[in-house]
């Protein structure tokens, strides 16, 4: 199998249901969960020991002390969204056994990927390189059941759109080259989102799970074969994982966020990517989390460039009076 076909999720998936599949399994195995997916399966089969995901937490070295308990495991399995499906693929990484994934909400490409996000202890974000899970379990009924959160997943694959004008603009200052070939599979994947977006109604989104799951993979897909995640990750996620600091939010929130926000910085704001991040729900509910133009301003003067990724936060003046320029500009509040 050549390199890029291992990176392939769509290699690894299996479509089966996950109740089944669990109660089959014939050795040791720590299954690590969200409780409103494990609310889903009817687990019987003894050898699996169910810890919920926020027991262990994100911490990077929480995760680390943990592990070292269930080491007499054979295999690893994450059950839910990408919180608990990373700190699973964490355990796995630490203990080096096998890693089964079994996605039950589409809100981020962590099935796909072959890296793991994790919490330092300064509360920052970091990206630890892995390897892709074993298998994919992929339950359509389980998945389906999510309803609208797995929008979310669909709003995080067009950070392409900012992400890769971040990418043009490192390229125009001499930091970095862009890649063509992924760049070209990058934009071919955020048409996919746009046409899927603006040619069905929401019910109709929400009942192609199997279309939902292939555009959110190919995202992470791009990422396993460039490297790093570049050609869909730059100033958006650079201010979700800030505001994700301060508030408890659905990821693909903080992203579309991020999106409407960096996009007016980077003077590329599209009203087509607007309404497609208005219909797939990103505005709606900002209250519930006291997200404001006050607080958005916070977050806009505490932001700084990541080392690693150059992007408009390297270059944009975030005073005061362009905050405001941009709360105005976006009228989402």
């Amino acid at each position: 199998m050549t390199k890029e076909k291992e990176l392939n999720f769509k290699n690894i998936t299996i479509k089966t249901s996950a109740e089944k599949y669990l109660n089959n399994i014939k050795t040791k195995a720590l299954l690590i969960y969200s409780t409103t997916s494990l609310a889903k399966i009817k687990i019987t089969n003894s050898n699996i020991i169910c810890i919920n995901y926020r027991e262990i937490t994100k911490k990077e070295n929480n995760i680390k002390k943990y592990s070292t308990s269930y080491d007499f495991v054979e295999s690893v399995i994450g059950l839910g969204g990408g919180s608990a499906i990373d700190v699973a693929k964490y355990v796995a990484f630490t203990l080096n056994k096998k890693f089964i994934c079994i996605p039950s909400i589409l809100s981020t490409n962590a099935y796909s990927t072959n890296s793991i996000v994790v919490v330092k202890d300064d509360g920052c974000k970091k990206t630890v390189k892995y390897k892709m899970p074993n298998k994919i379990i992929f339950d359509k009924k389980i998945i389906k059941e999510a309803g609208e959160i797995n929008l979310l997943g669909l709003v995080d694959v067009l950070s392409i759109y900012t992400a890769c004008i971040d990418w043009k603009l490192a390229e125009n200052n001499g930091v970095e080259k862009v890649d063509l070939d992924i760049y070209k599979k990058a934009q071919d994947i955020l048409l996919k989102v746009i046409n899927l977006v603006e040619n069905n109604t929401v019910d109709e989104i929400l009942d192609n799970v199997e279309g939902i799951y292939n555009i959110i993979g190919d995202a992470g897909y791009i990422t396993n074969i460039y490297g790093c995640g570049r050609p869909e990750s730059g100033s958006e996620h650079i201010f979700a994982s800030l505001l994700e600091k301060y508030v408890e939010i659905p990821h693909g929130i903080a992203v579309g966020l991020g999106i409407a926000i960096m996009s007016t910085a980077q003077k590329c704001f599209s009203n087509q990517i607007k309404d497609i991040l208005v219909k797939l729900g990103v505005f709606k509910n900002l209250k519930n989390y006291n997200i404001n133009k006050d607080f958005i301003s916070m977050i806009l003067n505490e932001i700084k460039p990541r080392k690693d990724r150059f992007t408009i936060i390297n270059l944009y003046d975030f005073n005061n009076e362009n905050i405001k320029a941009i709360n105005n500009f976006i009228q989402i509040f």
